[in-house]
């Protein structure tokens, strides 16, 4: 790829970089444009590789950038001075000077004299991580349980106090079973939790076992055919623990990062992520 050709693939990135950023701090509706023609109070035309615009107040404000795709080369002082002309013939409120690399001491002093910020933007590099977490192993194992008997414990006691008939207790339930809608009630008939509910609370060890475990409650009810509601002390459940053997993953935040952007003057950085997504220090 010849060196012009690399640096219009530059520009296409900061205006994609700049596109997001603005977007994260809410302003949707600005267009970053490239390549634009602007003519200045000389009457000269001057190329701008990345320009937008918007009004705030009344006061319209005008954002430059110069974008400049050197891997290895320091910006001189020289191209900064270049583009502060620039920016005083065209009337530019703010002014940006982006490299993949870095800037020489000189452009740095002459920039910060001038307003005019220095932004390096570039794939991201190992010191870019120090002080944060890079990569996270996780060992991760799928946990099922599976219900293999659910027995409802009436309460004798209630029933037969009643002389209710306790040979044939029948769960006012249509089949196949929901459990999403087998409630169990309070004594004024109002839901407090369905077998559903209770089944995803069921403990266990991260192991694989058969287990059972029984719910009690004080003062439970269930609706039966022809009883309506009648009292349970509790729920059984027999059920069996699968665990999987873990699967080792590795997640690997520089494979999802897309590009730095670092403020030269604070040293504070951006994270550019591959879905459009930013976070940093700024």
């Amino acid at each position: 790829m010849d060196a012009q050709t690399q640096g219009r693939d530059y520009e296409k990135f900061i205006q994609e970089v700049y596109n997001s950023i603005l977007s994260h701090e809410g302003l949707n509706n600005i267009d970053v444009e490239n390549n634009v023609k602007i003519s200045g109070r000389s009457g000269q035309k001057h190329q701008i590789d990345i320009y937008w615009e918007f009004e705030q107040a009344g006061i319209k404000h005008k954002v430059a950038i110069e974008c400049k795709c050197y891997n290895k080369a320091n910006i001189s002082i020289s191209k900064i001075r270049d583009f502060h002309s620039v920016l005083n013939d065209i009337g530019i409120s703010a002014g940006i000077f982006v490299c993949r690399n870095t800037f020489q001491e000189g452009a740095i002093k002459y920039a910060d004299h001038y307003g005019i910020n220095l932004i390096e933007v570039r794939e991201p590099i190992e010191e870019d991580w120090k002080g944060r977490i890079k990569s996270i192993s996780l060992n991760i194992s799928i946990c099922k349980l599976t219900i293999i008997q659910r027995e409802i414990m009436f309460d004798k006691d209630w029933l037969e106090n009643r002389k209710f008939d306790t040979s044939n207790l029948e769960l006012d339930i249509n089949y196949p079973i929901n459990e999403d809608s087998v409630y169990i009630y309070n004594h004024s008939g109002k839901i407090v939790t369905s077998l559903h509910e209770i089944a995803k609370s069921l403990p266990h060890n991260f192991k694989s076992e058969n287990k059972v475990h029984t719910f009690e409650w004080p003062e439970a009810y269930m609706r039966c055919k022809n009883l309506g509601l009648v009292k349970i002390k509790g729920v059984k459940i027999s059920y069996q623990v699968s665990v999987s053997e873990p699967i080792e993953s590795l997640i690997d935040a520089q494979e999802t990062v897309k590009a730095i952007v670092k403020n030269v003057r604070s040293g504070k950085v951006k994270f550019l992520h591959n879905d459009g997504k930013i976070n940093g220090d700024v």
